[in-house]
């Protein structure tokens, strides 16, 4: 919660308006009327009583005109169609931060279906399921997206970005960090910021210093909306004498800054894909110094950036004079809790008589993994199976091990468990010393963090998150994919790898050696055999005797 903010709590009920009973599984949005854009203040789904509860502060409807209260309508949804709009009521300037309302809907008629047991539709029986497209896996969720799950990090990068604070989203993939990116563009957007995107991957990798920065301008004017004011390659090559950072700078100071008088922040996604490049180091001090020139420029203090990626702060700059992460601001995108995962309780509405127990049961498999969670929740809602009452946890696991476990790679599509595995292996100096603090976190069920560079890594693999001072296993699901006999298999092959067949060597080369004798007796074969036995059980005695490490 941020502090010093008036806070606002709505709370109220959704009934049939010829019956008068309580409607569950409804979605409800609360608005704040504006002259030019409205805001979404909160959703809510309805319980089985009909009643929901939205609470938002006053950062939620202050914009360019400063309101001081907010102008409050409703908006209810059943399966992704709107039913009902309180836009033509307005609760105008409203000054009580406690509201209560009872929103009348005419959903007999709506639906079609005149005379339906609605005590049947608050369990959902009867209903085709709410829709597997309900839930979308893998991508990003586009703005307002019915199963977008805010989290506190949506708080504090959007207060951070107000405030100019260069801020980096750095996690491991399929955390939702291009969709928290496309909610902060657009919120941000409704209060006269101007901002603009650009995706690292679209510019490519096999690229010069220069074609590089070429590709960051041209999608930086696309993004602000300047293809009508400016000619890319006639401005670009104007400078072709300037170094390729220095036309980036200018463009910053001579274009952005100027063409524009409002706060302006640039969002770089995918910001680990620079890696690979060696001017990387340049990028960022050109950002650093962007900061620096707010005391001199204070036009300066209008502009800021804001990082995602799947890398850590050193890989990505490691001199401290130059980086800018020890001058900006790290938000840490957790995983899904259960008191914030309302949104998708309607995608499961007739396909259980208690959604709310089975969203626990998901998360009790994923661990609130953004992907993972919509991934089971949709296999659910495709499910041809009606989930009963006190079966919950019996139908999920049946489901995880159907559709997730038995033969996991062919069945990793959208891929991401395969994404996990190539991150803990991909690297060979570091897949080792990594697979090594997983077998350890795995046998003691924890290790104390200690901000290391092994630890990072660890969790930016995606299979361990940090909790209270703890490393763990991010969820069940990995733990049973990427469970110690797999550990055990790849720490082997990458021994094998990392001694280059050394006993093998040695056994081609004595081979070699008797077989360049004339005289090849059977005494001599039985030496050779010897030996190779000696070397094979020395291999195999230090190998036991080799503590774990980790």
């Amino acid at each position: 919660m941020i502090q010093g903010k008036r806070r606002y709590r709505i709370w109220g009920v959704v009934v049939e308006r010829q019956t008068r009973q309580p409607l569950g599984g409804m979605r409800v949005e609360a608005w704040d009327k504006d002259p030019l854009f409205d805001d979404l203040l909160g959703t809510a789904i309805t319980n089985e009583q009909g009643a929901f509860q939205i609470e938002f502060d006053e950062t939620y409807f202050q914009e360019l005109f400063l309101d001081q209260y907010p102008d409050i309508f409703f908006r209810v949804f059943w399966g992704g169609k709107l039913i009902k709009s309180t836009e033509d009521a307005v609760l105008w300037n409203t000054q009580s931060t406690q509201v209560q309302i009872a929103l009348e809907v005419d959903f007999l008629s709506e639906q079609g279906i005149e005379g339906w047991n609605l005590s049947t539709a608050n369990q959902g029986i009867g209903l085709e399921s709410a829709y597997p497209s309900y839930y979308k896996v893998g991508g990003s969720l586009e703005y307002q997206h019915p199963t977008y799950i805010v989290r506190q990090a949506d708080h504090e990068l959007y207060q951070s970005l107000q405030n100019g604070e260069f801020c980096y989203v750095l996690n491991s993939r399929q955390m939702g960090k291009s969709s928290l990116r496309v909610q902060m563009m657009k919120r941000l957007q409704q209060q006269g910021v101007k901002c603009a995107s650009i995706d690292m991957m679209r510019i490519g990798s096999d690229v010069t210093s220069a074609e590089w920065y070429g590709g960051v301008v041209s999608e930086l004017i696309r993004g602000f909306g300047l293809t009508g004011k400016i000619n890319f390659s006639a401005w670009w090559q104007e400078r072709e004498l300037l170094a390729p950072v220095q036309r980036f700078s200018e463009f910053i100071e001579d274009v952005l800054l100027v063409e524009f008088d409002q706060n302006i922040v640039i969002f770089i996604d995918e910001i680990d894909s620079i890696l690979k490049f060696p001017f990387r180091n340049d990028f960022f001090s050109f950002v650093r110094n962007c900061y620096n020139r707010r005391a001199d420029y204070p036009e300066y203090k209008r502009l800021t950036f804001a990082f995602l990626g799947v890398a850590t702060a050193s890989d990505l700059i490691a001199d401290r004079n130059r980086t800018p992460f020890n001058i900006g601001r790290a938000i840490a995108l957790d995983g899904f809790q259960i008191d914030e995962v309302q949104p998708l309780f309607q995608g499961l509405a007739g396909k259980a008589a208690n959604p709310q127990t089975v969203l626990r049961e998901v998360l009790n498999w994923t661990g609130g993994q953004p992907f993972l969670t919509q991934k089971l929740c949709s296999l659910i809602a495709a499910s041809a199976v009606f989930i009963a009452k006190g079966k919950e946890a019996k139908a999920v696991e049946a489901i995880v091990r159907a559709k997730i476990l038995t033969d996991w790679q062919a069945q990793d599509e959208p891929e991401h468990l395969r994404t996990i595995r190539d991150r803990l292996l991909g690297d060979e100096a570091r897949s080792l010393p990594l697979l090594r603090l997983y077998r350890q976190m795995l046998l003691r069920g924890s290790l104390v963090a200690d901000g290391s560079m092994e630890q990072m890594l660890l969790r930016l693999s995606g299979v361990a998150v940090q909790r209270q001072g703890k490393l763990y296993p991010y969820n069940r699901i990995y733990q049973m994919l990427f469970n110690l006999n797999w550990v055990e298999q790849e720490i082997a092959q990458l021994h094998s790898v990392s001694h280059p067949h050394s006993f093998q060597y040695l056994f081609q080369y004595l081979f070699q050696y008797f077989q360049l004798q004339h005289h090849r007796t059977r005494l001599s074969w039985l030496v050779l055999a010897t030996l190779v036995i000696l070397l094979v059980s020395g291999f195999i005695l230090r190998s036991s005797l080799q503590p774990f490490s980790g």
